[in-house]
């Protein structure tokens, strides 16, 4: 397989993985904020079987490509808003005490994901502000 054709197929699949985990974490944080989430064996392995598909997608891409997170600055602007999304999405899914700690957690975890599309797509730790 060339290098061409098995970049375009990691890179596909990663961003259907994320589309993927990204409408599995909706549906499960809104279940979670309204107290009608529970965890069953089947749903389990399916959200961490996109998730850990997902990881070694994106770190099969960066090995491919020869990508040092130390070298680029918005890899490791995602690496470190993955680990903050994981923290803020197991509060809001699982370990929130109340109520409005899963919805604010939710809500929060919602926004570190929506950072971490903008710097993939626009290969800047700053997305938002126009360097």
């Amino acid at each position: 397989m060339s290098f061409t054709a098995l970049y375009a197929m990691l890179k596909h699949t990663h961003v259907t993985l994320v589309v993927i985990s990204l409408v599995l974490f909706v549906w499960r944080g809104s279940l979670a904020v309204h107290g009608r989430y529970r965890t069953t064996r089947l749903r389990n392995l399916l959200i961490h079987g996109v998730d850990t598909l997902l990881l070694l997608c994106g770190v099969s891409l960066a090995v491919l490509l020869a990508m040092n997170p130390l070298h680029t600055p918005w890899l490791f602007a995602k690496i470190v808003a993955l680990v903050a999304y994981v923290l803020v999405a197991a509060i809001a899914v699982r370990r929130g005490k109340t109520l409005r700690q899963r919805q604010v957690a939710w809500y929060l975890a919602l926004a570190i994901f929506l950072y971490m599309v903008s710097v993939a797509i626009t290969k800047n730790p700053l997305p938002f502000i126009a360097l």
